[in-house]
């Protein structure tokens, strides 16, 4: 419900700040560019992974925890971390 406006304060600026990050993830992985960091991957493959790896990293994070996602944001945030790393 932080998505749209309804909770705690807090958590409503958490979760859209989540999404934004999120959605600025899946952005660099379609295009292949990540503001700061440049060019991702310099090789076919390496291209590839990277990107597909900064894909999921955007689409844990933009996802909403709770209801139907049977995880948390904060475990969200975990497994993108992970895939980022």
């Amino acid at each position: 419900p932080a998505l749209i406006m309804q909770g705690e304060p807090w958590m409503i600026i958490a979760v859209f700040i989540q999404a934004v990050i999120g959605i600025i993830l899946f952005a660099s992985a379609m295009q292949g560019y990540l503001m700061g960091v440049g060019r991702l991957g310099y090789g076919a493959l390496q291209e590839i992974v990277i990107r597909a790896l900064v894909l999921i990293a955007g689409l844990l994070l933009a996802l909403p925890g709770g209801g139907m996602v049977p995880l948390s944001q904060w475990e969200l945030i975990g497994l993108a971390a992970v895939a980022l790393l």
